[in-house]
C-alpha cells in the first residue's frame, strides 16, 4: 500500500486495513467463523449450470501461486507440476482460480500428464463472478492467496498450503484458521519444502473421496 512519505509523517499511526484484526480480535473467542459474503442467486445458479456441463465429477478449484513482490511470491508459491500427486488422485473437474496464470502451463500439464484444468474467462479478474464460481465448487485447494479468502468468506471448504512462517493471520501452529471455519491449513515443516503439505493434501483428498459425502458418492479413484 503506497503512502507518500511526507503524508505518512503527518499521522500518529498508520496501518493497512487488512492488519486491523490483530488489534480487535485478540483471542479465538473473538471469531464467529461464519461466512459473511453472499453472491446474487442468479450468478450462483449460472455457475452451477456451467459446472454441471463439465460432467458428474467433483468440481475442485485450484491455485498455486501467491504474493505480490518477489520475496513473497517465492515463499508462498509452487509450480503447478509439483501438485501432480494431488491432481492424479481421482476423477475431478479441476477449475483454475489462479490469477495471472499461464495458459502455457495449463496446456503443458494437459499434454504431458493428461490433466485438464478448466479456465473460465474473467475469473480472478471479476471478483464477484469468482466468488459465485467458488461458492458453486465442492472444494478449493490453494496456497496462501486470494482464492482462500474468497472461499472462506463464502463458506466453501478450502485446503490451504502455507509456508513455514506465514503471515500473522495464519498463526504459527495447527490446522485451523479462526477467520474462516471452512478452511483447513497444511503447513510446511521447513522453508521452501512443499513436499509435506502436498503429501498431506494428497492423503486428505483420498479420504475425501472415500467419505460418504453426497458430492463424492459413486466417484472412483484412478
Amino acid at each position: 500500500s503506497a503512502v507518500d512519505e511526507s503524508e505518512f509523517g503527518l499521522f500518529d499511526a498508520c496501518y493497512g486495513i487488512g492488519s486491523l484484526g490483530q488489534f480487535f480480535r485478540r483471542s479465538t473467542s473473538d471469531f464467529p467463523g461464519n461466512l459473511y459474503l453472499h453472491v446474487p442467486e442468479a450468478d450462483l445458479v449460472h455457475w452451477r449450470q456451467r459446472l454441471q456441463q463439465l460432467g458428474p465429477e467433483p468440481k475442485i478449484g485450484l491455485a498455486w501461486k501467491g504474493g505480490g513482490h518477489l520475496q513473497q511470491h517465492q515463499r508462498r508459491s509452487l509450480e503447478l507440476i509439483d501438485l501432480l500427486p494431488v491432481l492424479q488422485v481421482g476423477d475431478v473437474s479441476w477449475i483454475n482460480l489462479q490469477y495471472r496464470h499461464s495458459q502455457e502451463e495449463l496446456d503443458h500439464i494437459n499434454e504431458a500428464r493428461g490433466v485438464t484444468i478448466h479456465h473460465f474467462d474473467g475469473i480472478t479478474e471479476d471478483l464477484l463472478q469468482t466468488a459465485a464460481l467458488t461458492q458453486a465448487l465442492d472444494l478449493v485447494i490453494t496456497v496462501q492467496q486470494t482464492a482462500l479468502h474468497i472461499a472462506g468468506a463464502i463458506g466453501t471448504e478450502a485446503w490451504v498450503m502455507v509456508p513455514v512462517a506465514p503471515e500473522w493471520r495464519y498463526g504459527t501452529a495447527g490446522s485451523s484458521m479462526p477467520w474462516y471455519s471452512s478452511v483447513e491449513l497444511f503447513r510446511q515443516a521447513s522453508l521452501g519444502d512443499w513436499s509435506g503439505p502436498i503429501q498431506a493434501v494428497q492423503s486428505r483428498l483420498v479420504d475425501w473421496f472415500a467419505a460418504p459425502a453426497s458430492q463424492n458418492e459413486g466417484q472412483q479413484l484412478s
